[in-house]
């Protein structure tokens, strides 16, 4: 049985499904791919099991004899993968099992199928748990779910983050209350040495701050709000970064080097990062709208273990938590750019003439652009 298996919902796709498209998934010989007819009403069906005949890791499943909808059609195909041995306890390359991968994307009844065919709610060790992903992710139904089947809502991060303190920091009142109902500690620490009450007031949920805290210490903390330190959000994160990946992606399973889109990969970072702390000072002065505020992405850094899908943290000292991805080094990126944006940071404190910011900026993006250009084109040797 593939050790990766990839539903794909399929409703009167007679006459757009690509072929070539699914030969290119079962290109990796992981990869098995679970075609689920959804009622369709041409010949679809057909079509199906034509590709399904020319290569065995394609399953033909028909979810309902009426159109279901896309996720009644993916629930047919997990529960297809989990009849024929699945392991719900699989983990991926960042250490995250289908329940947490669940848990963040907000699909209860997958939740609710995995719970049911065996999956535990509790990890080991100081581990990200499906708890953890629900509550960050501010997915109520489940994060509730998950606590009635006996979550551990201590349990704690491999920063030795708590759910609670996750909770602080996002804003999620009701789950904290929650929470705190279902016995949650507010004095534990993490590596940095913030509680819940930090998270709180460092993100102006006062509210919350008040719920982890007794009288007295909310008293303290709000004559010096200042003392717990400047907010950190993530931004959406531009889909070249997305592209980056799914070319080093391409080049690996063609066992070709992925050094220098490794290093792209970081310039494209560098830049993202310097373009939302731009877009944050507009903000502040009034010159533009509210950046999107998105959930925590992340990659590593170690070769291969990229990743442009799940959770991503802007900049490791400025934020309390790492990501269920951890956070991506920012080391490693082309001298080029690193020293424009050197540069960058030595026009600020400078006194008399100055290039401008905007010249700067441009500069940086034509560096990057260009670098982005020569490492693919390196990489497509």
């Amino acid at each position: 049985m593939p050790s990766i298996l990839i539903v794909i919902p399929c409703f009167n796709e007679e006459h757009r499904l690509d072929p070539t498209q699914v030969e290119a998934l079962l290109s990796d010989p992981r990869v098995g791919v679970v075609l689920v007819d959804d009622g369709s009403r041409d010949g679809s069906h057909q079509r199906l099991q034509e590709l399904a005949r020319e290569d065995s890791r394609v399953k033909v499943v028909r979810a309902l004899p009426r159109n279901g909808g896309k996720g009644e059609a993916v629930r047919a195909g997990l529960r297809h993968a989990l009849d024929r041995g699945a392991d719900v306890h699989l983990v991926n390359r960042f250490d995250e099992q289908a329940l947490q991968l669940a848990a963040w994307r907000g699909h209860a009844d997958a939740v609710r199928l995995l719970l049911e065919r065996g999956a535990v709610v509790n990890r080991d060790g100081k581990r990200w748990g499906a708890l953890h992903y629900a509550v960050f992710a501010g997915r109520d139904e489940i994060a509730r779910l998950l606590m009635a089947k006996g979550a551990d809502v201590n349990a704690r991060t491999p920063n030795d983050s708590t759910a609670l303190m996750l909770a602080a920091r996002e804003g999620q009142a009701d789950l904290a209350r929650a929470l705190l109902e279902a016995g949650a500690d507010t004095q534990p620490v993490n590596e940095w040495g913030d509680n819940a009450l930090a998270f709180a007031m460092r993100n102006r949920n006062y509210g919350i701050a008040k719920m982890v805290s007794s009288a007295e210490e909310f008293a303290r903390a709000a004559k010096r709000p200042e003392a717990f330190g400047e907010a950190k959000k993530s931004v959406l994160a531009p889909p070249e970064i997305g592209e980056i990946v799914e070319k080093m992606r391409q080049a690996q399973a063609a066992g070709k080097p992925t050094g220098e889109l490794r290093k792209a990969l970081h310039a494209a970072i560098a830049l993202h990062r310097h373009d939302s702390e731009v877009q944050t000072l507009k903000t502040k002065k009034g010159k533009g709208g509210k950046p999107e505020v998105l959930v925590i992405t992340a990659e590593r850094k170690q070769a291969g273990r990229e990743r442009a899908e799940l959770l991503y943290e802007a900049v490791k000292a400025g934020a309390a938590v790492t990501t269920p991805a951890e956070v991506a080094g920012s080391s490693g990126g082309p001298s080029e750019i690193t020293g424009i944006l050197e540069r960058m940071q030595k026009e600020k404190g400078r006194k008399g003439k100055k290039r401008s910011a905007a010249e700067l900026r441009k500069e940086l993006h034509e560096a990057v652009a260009k670098f982005r250009q020569e490492a693919q084109a390196e990489a497509a040797r």
